[in-house]
């Protein structure tokens, strides 16, 4: 595929970089730096950063000693602006900007006429955003019958951008059908149509599926069927644009905006139903607008869902403020077994087998309670061990200030993975075991950050 995961992470990376350098960097070393290119690994794990310093070459290189010293920095703020599940190394290269555009601009151009002449036509160049959003509208529009597939253990972002997208479509004549493996959560069944879920994998026969929210094909659980075209929209940097058109904008603060923007582009009225649906997914994927992904389009495009009747009282209590009571039994189990070391920057506790039925209580019940655990005051890693049969369920959240743990490069150890700051995995063994060998990766992951924010200080 053209255009792949790594040229979109390099760009995300070439932005972000170039606004933390030019307007958090107060260091009186640097001399008007840009960011000019970034060129990240296959694997993603490190990136090698092109910069063009304005001026001599002494203040080039004392531009570049800062930055060296602001890596520490720069990686965790990164971590706090984006969804990377690995914040990559960073590896400074200085850059004659001048000469490196024109040079690229000649090898580009040269590239461009071998291929205009080699195929009597113009070249072809990578699907920009607006051109993948142009592909997804068209195969809508075209489709009679579409299929629409929310990931497993589903969340509102997944369901809300699902049912908004569904009922909009449904309202141009399509034929709609919801598809997910897993119940539908109590606390998200408000949500009109949320009922019209069904947890068999889509038909064969429809002409269109779409997958809304999730990174990889293996998120739907259940096998897509290999006849119609597949539409990947989601807003997870990690994805690895397994659709026949895919759209996919990290910068989206959840993919319930994002499918927001496809539903205007169609030229869809909006109905209350749908702008509740599509805001319940902006408000939970943002925390609440209290994420760092909460940007001005996230909050103007709340405004205008509130405005097309969103009800906010309908998703603040139903997801917020109506736990059952069967649910807060388990929890107290779990408040009960908390723990704090590391002068409280490390948090854990755990749920034994036979909790649930003690309580009884549900899987779904246990949504939302590695997040409370997290509040704690200082806390930095937080950790939830579930016992299930054989196996550990580990839930991780960490804190953005420092000393700051990357969640998913920690989870990774045990074969699992997830976001920079929330993340997760499923560990064989005894709980015991398990959770002394967790207990002991995070202390370790805890120390090596208050060594590099020493380094950094």
């Amino acid at each position: 595929m053209a255009y792949k995961r790594a040229d979109r992470v390099n760009a995300l990376l070439q932005r972000e970089l170039g606004m933390l350098i030019s307007e958090e960097l107060r260091d009186p070393r640097i001399s008007f730096p840009t960011v000019t290119s970034v060129e990240i690994t296959d694997d993603l794990r490190s990136a090698r950063v092109y910069v063009s310093v304005l001026g001599d070459d002494d203040a080039a290189k004392t531009t570049m000693a800062a930055l060296e010293d602001a890596k520490p920095y720069l990686r965790h703020e990164l971590g706090s602006r984006t969804d990377l599940r690995f914040v990559p190394e960073l590896a400074f290269v200085p850059d004659r900007s001048a000469e490196r555009a024109v040079r690229v601009a000649r090898l580009l151009r040269e590239a461009r006429e071998r291929e205009t002449r080699s195929s009597g036509g113009s070249a072809s160049r990578p699907p920009s955003a607006a051109q993948s959003a142009d592909e997804v509208v068209d195969l809508l529009r075209g489709a009679r019958a579409i299929a629409i597939v929310s990931h497993r253990d589903p969340d509102p972002d997944t369901i809300g951008a699902g049912l908004a997208l569904g009922l909009g479509l449904e309202s141009l004549g399509k034929k709609i059908s919801w598809h997910c493996a897993d119940p539908i959560p109590e606390s998200i069944r408000f949500l009109r149509g949320s009922e019209r879920y069904g947890q068999e994998p889509p038909p064969g026969d429809v002409d269109l599926v779409v997958t809304v929210d999730f990174g990889s094909v293996e998120r739907a659980k259940f096998a897509l069927p290999s006849g119609p075209r597949l539409v990947n929209i989601d807003h997870h940097a990690s994805n690895d644009e397994f659709g026949s058109a895919n759209l996919v904008d990290a910068t989206s603060a959840a993919t319930a905006e994002l499918v927001s923007r496809v539903i205007d582009t169609l030229g869809i009225a909006w109905t209350p139903d749908m702008a509740t649906a599509a805001l319940a997914g902006i408000m939970t994927d943002t925390g609440s607008f209290q994420f760092p992904s909460t940007d001005g389009r996230a909050l103007e495009r709340a405004a205008r869902l509130r405005e097309a009747g969103a009800d906010l009282q309908a998703i603040t209590y139903n997801i917020y403020r109506n736990k059952r009571f069967e649910a807060l039994k388990l929890w107290g189990f779990a408040f009960s077994r908390l723990v704090r070391e590391d002068d409280g920057q490390l948090v854990w506790t755990e749920l034994r087998a036979g909790d649930l039925e003690s309580a009884g209580a549900r899987e779904e019940d246990i949504s939302g309670l590695v997040e409370q655990i997290a509040r704690s005051s200082g806390m930095r890693v937080a950790l939830l061990f579930n016992e299930q049969d054989g196996v550990v369920k580990v839930s991780c959240r960490t804190s953005q200030w420092e000393p700051s743990v990357d969640a998913a490069a920690l989870m990774s150890t045990f074969g699992g993975g997830g976001h920079v700051r929330a993340a997760g995995a499923l560990v064989p063994g005894e709980l015991a075991a398990v959770r002394q060998f967790v207990l002991q990766t995070a202390e370790a992951a805890l120390k090596s950050a208050r060594a590099r924010t020493a380094v950094g200080a």
